[in-house]
């Protein structure tokens, strides 16, 4: 930005602009439009970022006494200087006093006024090494300050106390004092009124934290739980290691008075950590006794130098602490430094064969380090997992075949000759200096951001920053990226594209800068930034990104997003001009069209792109392209280095480096149960089985990696990595593969937890086949000791040590809170910190619907993804539900088909069906033909009765027909012989509606026939055949339509539905809250009616009949003819029982109260 500063024209660095400091001294037009962008609001996926970039004054030493002249800060603040007094600034170039407003600073006394300017001594100002004169005079910003109550009163802002001034709620608990006395940053800010996740949330108090001032050294928090150390000291125990407990130091706050040292009378002083770790923590340092060393002595002697022979020799632990000198050094003697220094508690420690007395913690520092008995700078031993017995047995990996070339591409490392003091590397700013011709002129080579004979000018550009993620986490996914920046005409202004691999770079970001293609760029223009991402082994689109470029009287416009790539891309929008009107959208994700391009630009463009690539748009004439992966090059046209030469053996995919770094460099990514440069690893393989557990739906399987102890320090405590297994129906047997190494591995599902594996060393590419065993459960410390469990954590980690000592047959147990726990083969506790409240959020990603749980194996570089979902829910997504939807053929059947397997290896209850249904096809079928012979017969049909037996003799061959086809058809496409969806779909809302209504037709026949039999008694020699047979084909046609229209809802709300974790395709029916109603009506009316009309209708037959006779034979009274038609016509009522009752079970497994909550049952 040019600026005029009165003296001189100068160009602003765009990081110059909205800083507080008014520089162009013209209008101040790098402080203009500040407003607008402090009252952006970040949208709920987005981190608010607190840009803030300082520059220094350089002070000259004019004769005035302010300089410069104009004000430097805020448009008020000056900076003054004594031309008579040197002095030594200790923070830098601070001024010697400060002039200011003091209507915007109130809340400052000044010392002095100076040509009509109040001012003040700097050293009035009480500045520390972390303040500036900058962080003082922020409270008097005035950007804020207004006389608008409306601003006040909006949601997105808080009023600093007494003032007229209002900052962004954002401002707030973010270290920086925007107010004055700091009211921003206090609790009376009311922070946690932002609601914001990306905020730390204090247990103690209400305040809500920027996760800046989390762990930075300084406790914000009045319980302090912001900082996990404060001096050295742990405020919880999540960050004290069990190894600190009652070792004589205290390493806690005391909570309630109870610390790591309190109530240790139980705590074993010899235990896994104190044991042979080279420092006499016991007495007569019994922990050091049989330790193995370079100077080997007899059992319960220590090595002693010998005052007599000078050399090394061994004493006996009886003759330690007994008040004699036998050693040189008397280092048999430890009580030499109580008596030297009674007075200092911590001078107990004497240096090996020295007389000097040091604390414990300046060991190391104060002894001489050669010795080897001063080795013990670290006290504090880390988990110990050896002290238990290794399992199960390591099985070496078979031989893989691997694809090897005996050639390398190796990539030869240019040697650079440094001249650091070669004043000519700082002549081009960012830029480098290239020397031209024989007479080596000196020119700048200057980035793509900066440009000028010296790359003393920033371009105007949009800075882009992007990290990408994949809902489709397999190993084997290489993304192409084009980014474009266009405007709305449609001209690209530049573009850039990356290689993103989903697991090697997916904690990468991406930093890109796109340049206008003029400079000024065009202020009436508008300006997008389109992303598009496609598939760079089969060069497939996926999705497209668009987003907006706000704020353009910006120089340079910052933008940062994480973008999720979908697994499945679902695109609607069509091809015309709203589509083009959606480029102006902020921040829209939408599909791309096939023919974008023609649309967004009037210019004819041939694209010249290599027939084995994709263009993607033009720049100045010449075409964008995407390169599959053997290709390289502007136009794809080069073969590349995974062309010429692969190495990446096991299958993986070689991914070649940008051709703008490198043609020779490739990376290698790996299939699933590889790892390494090029693939040649084996990954670990582990087969678990469930011989005496029942196997669950889905598990949790946790690494841990025992870190070795380092004397430099770092981190020590176990590395803790989970993955996830969902387990298919009827596997016994479940195999997982970890690249990583590791040393246990505990299997977690139904809340509780088995250690499967304990190795004391890693080795790779082996195999290891265990098992879930109840023995090896880690039972919860409630289980164990009752009383020991409800006292407070901190108190209970001193009594671990009992619950080994008591339990012998105990492998393992846990608290639930931090610690999981081995018991070792000496009976002690040998216990890490151990994550058992994971989210399972997958970090803000969770797309599982209806509550399901999401997991991820990698907080942010996950493999592998998985819902676990509440009952009555299914499916990857937890998206589909058993409720109210009844049980049928492919819930009870589907799970027990095994896809890709033959018919023969299925599993019985299959064949038994099989069997089954081809004995009901076949008894169908005769009695069907049967009686469809009989009722063809012409005498036979003389009544309407005659015509509803024949359509229900031709509809009962129809069902079974219908029962047995679709039998086979769940089980063909279960088995993946039958893939083609269409014929799927069109079987899945066809089959169902067709039994339900050939079955519904058949009942309503049946009732008919019950129908016509009771007029036929009732109105004897006044029926009428004919009438009958006429009324009979009209009755079977309005069955027939009428039943069709009551069932039709059925095949609407069917879907076909790939279940791609199982491996399965399910025909599934979802009904509204409404449509469920009429679904269940309509069912109680087909089964209810028709059985209702056939027992009253039979009954009622029986009495009219009887009466009838009773009236004619005057002998036999009513009861007696009743009883006797009862007999004659039993069979009618019993086969409307047998009709009901073989047609319960489909109105039950309708109306069933609970939903199918697994599929095992």
């Amino acid at each position: 930005m040019k600026c005029d500063n009165h003296s001189f024209l100068t160009c602003l660095d765009w990081r110059e602009i909205c800083d507080g400091k008014v520089n162009c001294l013209d209008g101040g037009d790098d402080e203009k439009y500040c407003v607008e962008l402090e009252m952006n609001k970040c949208e709920e996926n987005e981190y608010q970022c607190r840009n803030e970039c300082k520059i220094q004054t350089v002070k000259d030493c004019p004769p005035a006494f302010i300089a410069p002249t104009f004000p430097i800060w805020d448009g008020h603040v000056r900076f003054g200087y004594f031309s008579n007094k040197t002095s030594i600034k200790i923070f830098g170039y601070e001024p010697d006093f400060v002039c200011y407003n003091k209507e915007l600073c109130p809340f400052l006394i000044p010392t002095f006024t100076l040509d009509n300017h109040t001012c003040l001594h700097t050293n009035r100002l009480n500045l520390t090494s972390s303040d500036t004169v900058y962080d003082i005079f922020r409270a008097c910003n005035p950007l804020f300050q207004n006389d608008n109550e409306s601003i006040c009163l909006h949601p997105t802002t808080v009023r600093c106390l007494r003032t007229n001034k209002c900052i962004p709620t954002r401002r707030t608990m973010d270290g920086f004092a925007d107010c004055y006395n700091a009211f921003d940053e206090s609790i009376a800010a009311n922070s946690c009124a932002l609601n914001d996740k990306h905020r730390f949330q204090c247990t103690s108090e209400q305040k809500c934290l920027s996760l800046l001032l989390v762990d930075d050294g300084k406790a914000q928090c009045i319980g302090g739980e912001d900082e996990p150390l404060l001096d050295g000291i742990a405020i919880t125990i999540d960050h004290l290691p069990f190894s600190s407990f009652c070792d004589n130091w205290v390493d806690i706050v005391s909570i309630e008075n109870e610390t790591d040292e309190t109530h240790c009378e139980q705590w074993p002083c010899v235990n896994p950590y104190t044991r042979c770790n080279g420092a006499w923590q016991c007495p007569k340092g019994i922990d050091e006794i049989n330790c193995s060393s370079s100077f080997q002595c007899p059992a319960n002697h220590h090595p002693c130098l010998s005052p007599q022979s000078r050399k090394m020799d061994c004493l006996h632990i009886n003759r330690i602490e007994d008040g004699i000198i036998d050693c040189l050094g008397s280092t048999d003697e430890r009580s030499h430094c109580r008596l030297q220094q009674p007075e200092n508690e911590f001078m107990r420690y004497r240096c090996w064969n020295d007389t000097k007395c040091t604390s414990i913690t300046r060991a190391c520092d104060d002894c001489d380090k050669s010795n080897e008995f001063d080795q013990i700078c670290d006290r504090r031993q880390p988990f110990f997992h050896k002290s238990s017995s290794s399992f199960p047995p390591v099985q070496p990996s078979l031989l893989i075949h691997k694809q090897t070339q005996n050639d390398m591409i190796t990539t030869e490392k240019i040697s650079a000759i440094e001249h650091n003091n070669d004043p000519r590397l700082w002549l081009c700013n960012k830029g480098f200096v290239i020397l031209v011709g024989k007479n080596e002129t000196e020119q700048c080579l200057c980035p793509e951001s900066y440009y000028g004979d010296l790359c003393q000018y920033q371009n105007q550009r949009v800075s882009l920053t992007i990290r990408l993620r994949q809902e489709n986490l397999r190993n084997i996914n290489v993304i192409g990226v084009i980014i474009r920046l266009v405007d709305h005409t449609g001209f690209v202004h530049s573009y850039d594209q990356i290689t993103y691999k989903s697991v090697i770079s997916c904690n990468s970001k991406y930093m890109m800068h796109f340049l206008y293609q003029n400079r000024p760029k065009d202020m009436m223009k508008n300006y997008t930034i389109y992303i598009d991402a496609y598939d760079k082994v089969n060069l497939a689109y996926l999705t497209s990104w668009i987003f907006l470029v706000n704020f353009l009287f910006m120089p340079v416009n910052r933008m940062s997003a994480q973008l999720i790539i979908p697994a499945k891309q679902d695109c609607h929008l069509l091809c015309s001009d709203k589509y083009l009107k959606s480029l102006t959208n902020d921040n829209t994700q939408s599909c791309r069209c096939s023919n974008w391009m023609n649309l967004l630009s009037t210019i004819p463009y041939k694209c010249d792109c290599s027939s084995d690539s994709i263009c993607v748009g033009f720049k100045n004439n010449r075409s964008i392209c995407l390169c599959p992966l053997n290709k390289t090059g502007p136009r794809c046209y080069l073969n590349s280095v995974c062309q010429m030469n692969n190495t990446c053996m096991n299958n993986g995919i070689c991914v070649p480096h940008d051709s703008r770094q490198s043609l020779t460099n490739f990376t290698c990514v790996c299939p699933d149960g590889f790892s390494g440069e090029l693939c040649e690893k084996a990954d670990i393989r582990i087969d678990l089985l469930f011989p005496n557990v029942e196997a669950p739906q889905s598990l949790l399987v946790h690494f841990i990696n025992v870190v070795p102890r380092s004397f430099t320090g770092g981190k020590t405590e176990p590395i803790q990595v989970t993955m996830f297994k969902k387990i298919l129906f009827n596997e016994k047997t479940i195999t997982l593969h970890m690249s990583l190494p590791f040393h246990l591995v505990f299997v977690e599902f139904k809340n509780m937890y088995y250690l499967i594996i304990l190795q004391h060393e890693y080795t790779p590419s082996v195999d290891f086949s265990t098992q879930i065993s109840p023995s090896q459960r880690c039972r919860h410390i409630r289980e164990l000791d009752q009383v020991i469990a409800d006292y407070p954590h901190l108190r209970r980690v001193k009594y671990y040590h009992d619950i080994c000592q008591n339990h012998s047959d105990l492998t393992c147990f846990h608290d639930n809170y931090t610690f999981m726990c081995l018991c070792t083969q000496e009976r002690q506790a040998n216990c890490f910190h151990f994550n058992f409240t994971m989210t399972y959020d997958c970090k803000g990603q969770n797309d599982c619907q209806n509550d399901g749980r999401c997991f991820q194996d990698h907080p942010h570089c996950p493999k592998q993804k998985m819902c676990v979902c509440q009952e009555c829910f299914y499916g990857d997504k937890c998206q589909r539900t058993t409720k109210h939807s009844g049980l049928s053929l492919d819930s009870i059947l589907g799970y027990h088909i095994i896809p890709y397997v033959s018919l023969t290896q299925q599993s019985s209850p299959i064949q038994i069906s099989i069997t089954l249904a081809t004995l009901i096809l076949i008894t169908g079928l005769i009695s069907g033909i049967l009686s469809n012979l009989t009722f063809q017969v012409k005498v036979t049909r003389k009544t309407g009765c005659g015509f509803y037996l024949l359509t229900s003799s031709i509809t009962s061959i129809l069902v079974v027909i219908c029962f047995y086809i679709k039998l086979w058809i769940l089980i063909l496409s279960q088995m993946k012989a039958i893939t083609q969806q269409s014929f799927l779909l069109f079987n899945c809302t066809s089959i169902e509606f067709i039994l339900r209504f050939l079955l519904a037709t058949t009942d309503w026949l049946h009732a008919f026939v019950t129908i016509e039999r009771f007029f036929v008694v009732f109105l004897g020699i006044r029926f009428n055949k004919a009438k009958s047979r006429r009324l009979a084909k009209i009755i079977i046609f309005l069955i027939i339509v009428l039943t069709a229209a009551s069932l039709i809802h059925d095949p609407v709300h069917r879907r076909l539905i790939d279940d791609t974790e199982e491996q399965r395709t399910w025909c599934l029916v979802e009904f509204t809250s409404k449509v469920e109603t009429y679904n269940r009506f309509i069912n109680i009316f087909h089964f209810i009616i028709p059985f209702a009309v056939n027992f009253i209708l039979v009954i009622g037959i029986m009495i009219i009949t009887a009466r009838q006779r009773s009236s004619a034979q005057r002998n036999v009274t009513f009861q007696q003819q009743l009883k006797r038609q009862f007999g004659q016509h039993k069979h009618l009522i019993l086969s409307s029982i047998l009709l009901i009752i073989l047609a319960l079970p489909r109105l039950i497994t309708s109306f069933l109260p609970n939903c199918m909550k697994t599929p095992k049952e």
